[in-house]
């Protein structure tokens, strides 16, 4: 028996393009936040039998038909589209599209770069931990001076010093523009970077937290003199 990928529904927010939901692998319930976005504006200029769909009130008819195995159109003629084709051909426009943005964020990281290897990471260390102790001789209160210090910094200065405190930065890479990265470590990285600046902080008054949350190599990368 030949399995097909059976539609849940299917909405147009814009001309062209569909937004698919699929059912699960027993064919009753739509994925949960899962849903396909489908372009056929190049599909209707290569196809003249799909003319008709250029018309945004004809292509706004899209429906669900076949017991979900087809969208149909009504314009002067039916069209129908078959799941699966509408499915791999989303797969492959997500797959293009996640390819061209890889690409695009390689040229403006190329573009930064060099204005990052001018910042001197130990420099920048130092002074935010010079500040930190300023603020906060006591150490009461210690995670919050060093959000705040870090904040203090420029963005070049915030990413030479955060991205080698975090490990997973695959999101913020595709999610994100470079110009937002420093935004996005401070406010959504700081579970990873909080506590090695903590760590280094402390270092520097010669004392030391009892279960160090950065192993040595990050101990290494901290170190102030």
């Amino acid at each position: 028996m030949v399995e097909h990928y059976v539609i849940f529904s299917v909405r147009v927010e814009r001309g062209e393009t569909l937004f698919l939901r699929f059912c699960d692998e027993r064919g009753y319930f739509a994925l949960e936040d899962v849903e396909y976005e489908v372009n056929l504006s190049s599909l209707i200029v290569r196809n003249e039998s799909l003319a008709c769909l250029a018309n945004p009130e004809v292509f706004a008819t899209a429906t669900v038909v076949d017991g979900g195995l087809s969208i149909r159109w009504l314009g002067d003629e039916v069209i129908k589209l078959s799941s699966d084709y509408l499915r791999a051909l989303a797969v492959e426009q997500k797959a293009e599209a996640t390819c061209a943005l890889g690409n695009e964020r390689l040229l403006e990281i190329s573009r930064s770069l060099p204005d990052w290897l001018s910042r001197d990471r130990e420099s920048v260390l130092r002074r935010l931990v010079e500040r930190v102790l300023a603020d906060c001789p006591s150490l009461d209160g210690l995670d919050a001076d060093i959000c705040k210090a870090v904040g203090e910094l420029c963005d070049e200065e915030q990413l030479v010093l955060l991205l080698p405190l975090c490990n997973d930065l695959a999101d913020l890479i595709y999610d994100n523009e470079v110009g937002n990265w420093a935004e996005t470590l401070r406010k959504f990285s700081g579970h990873e970077w909080r506590p090695k600046l903590k760590n280094a902080v402390l270092e520097r008054t010669g004392r030391q937290e009892e279960s160090p949350a950065c192993p040595a190599a990050d101990e290494q990368a901290l170190r102030v003199d």
